[in-house]
């Protein structure tokens, strides 16, 4: 991505929850950018889905979001 730059970021929000045998954590941060002159802020977002395996927590699934809007 030529020309972006990040300037700022906070720090990350965490939540978790339980949701059909999985634990879910959810984490946020707000991100400063600046695009070939345009300034905006950007939200990140990570979902994680956690299980159990053989008594061991794995991440079953991750999906990350990066809202421009």
């Amino acid at each position: 991505m030529q020309g972006y730059e990040e300037t700022g970021r906070t720090s990350r929000e965490l939540s978790l929850s339980q949701q059909g045998g999985l634990t879910i954590i959810m984490t946020t941060a707000k991100v400063a950018y600046e695009w070939d002159g345009f300034k905006g802020d950007m939200t990140e977002m990570d979902r994680f889905e956690i299980t159990t395996v053989a008594g061991r927590a794995v991440i079953q699934k991750l999906t990350s979001t990066f809202d421009y809007r």
